[in-house]
């Protein structure tokens, strides 16, 4: 009983051509459910209808996000995020995301990325809905913002990658931190240490895919089945079961998209 928080199947698609296959590989190693994350507007009706395929054809929980991510801070066309809104509610999505910032690949300016970046947090409130935040090389930008601009809901921080001081700045805010294959890469040391302190109750599990293959399979494009590897990493460097941590990110990711009433 696994639970992928955030892939992309329309990006796994164009990596892996059957992706009938990858959804069976996904179900035989234990994923009962998983998040389609956006990475922006136009692909929406590609998603929605493989994303239907998929649900009739493998009998797996498969939930969407509707958002727009920071690549899109200097690229925004006219009404944008009323495209946005219409898709949440279009698809009965379970988050705005993935959104935030992103400071290493300098998309846009700082000031059109925050722009970007509150104005859906905005969104999700109005809709009532939790966000899936993407943050590179932004700790200190993000977590004043989250400070000043809440999230009702609250949400998840996607594929962690940063220390402890930052994780329980996140944590004290609400947020649940979510780790990805980088976990189990033999110089992520700090990384597992934050996955070893992060209370169990808020903590995730999710792939990425098709990015950031665990350590076991890098170099090759990532799939959901391979959350399987991000669960065992964890639940080595925690102490306990694969089982147990199968079970908790379960009914974490359940009660941060709300999937329990």
């Amino acid at each position: 009983m696994l639970f992928d928080t955030h892939c992309h199947l329309v990006l796994v698609k164009e990596k892996i051509m059957n992706i009938f296959a990858v959804i069976e590989n996904a179900r035989n190693s234990g994923v009962t459910s998983l998040v389609d994350v956006s990475v922006g507007i136009s692909d929406f009706m590609s998603r929605f209808r493989l994303i239907e395929d998929l649900r009739n054809a493998s009998g797996l929980q498969i939930y969407m996000t509707a958002g727009l991510p920071p690549y899109f801070s200097d690229k925004r066309r006219k009404n944008d995020l009323d495209s946005v809104k219409k898709q949440a509610q279009t698809m009965d999505a379970v988050a705005i995301g993935e959104i935030g910032l992103d400071y290493f690949h300098r998309y846009g300016t700082n000031t059109e990325q925050m722009d970007l970046f509150l104005q859906q947090i905005r969104l999700a409130n109005e809709l009532d809905l939790p966000i899936i935040v993407h943050t590179r090389e932004s700790d200190a930008d993000l977590i004043s913002t989250l400070k000043k601009t809440r999230c009702a809901r609250g949400g998840i921080i996607h594929c962690f990658s940063s220390d402890w001081n930052a994780a329980k700045a996140l944590l004290d805010l609400g947020y649940y931190i979510s780790f990805a294959g980088n976990v189990t890469y033999s110089k992520s040391d700090a990384l597992r240490e934050v996955a070893r302190n992060v209370p169990k109750d808020r903590y995730l599990i999710e792939t990425d895919s098709p990015y950031l293959s665990p350590q076991k399979f890098r170099g090759k494009p990532n799939e959901p089945a391979r959350v399987a590897e991000v669960a065992a990493c964890i639940a080595e460097t925690r102490g306990t079961d694969l089982k147990e941590v199968a079970g908790q990110t379960t009914q974490n990711a359940r009660t941060v998209f709300g999937l329990d009433g």
